[in-house]
């Protein structure tokens, strides 16, 4: 994992336990949607849209249906940006 990849990976996990209202250090790149109460469908719309803001990327529906994990969500915006 490279520094930018990093940053992007704690920018995106600090936006989880925000969004989800979860104390710091309960989210981790392996964290997943199922793994999360908070993160059921309508946290999942509310997450994307976040993200979306964030970072100033549009996600696809095929982008959305794939960003089931952090580690996803990061790997998928990564590759966004460097578009």
């Amino acid at each position: 994992m490279t520094e930018g990849s990093a940053d992007l990976t704690g920018r995106v996990i600090g936006m989880i336990e925000s969004i989800y209202s979860l104390p710091p250090g309960v989210v981790t790149i392996d964290s997943a949607r199922g793994e999360i109460e908070q993160w059921d469908s309508l946290g999942h719309l509310v997450l994307i849209l976040q993200l979306e803001q964030e970072f100033g990327v549009q996600l696809s529906p095929e982008d959305i249906e794939t960003m089931t994990s952090v580690r996803a969500i990061a790997d998928g915006l990564a590759l966004k940006l460097a578009a």
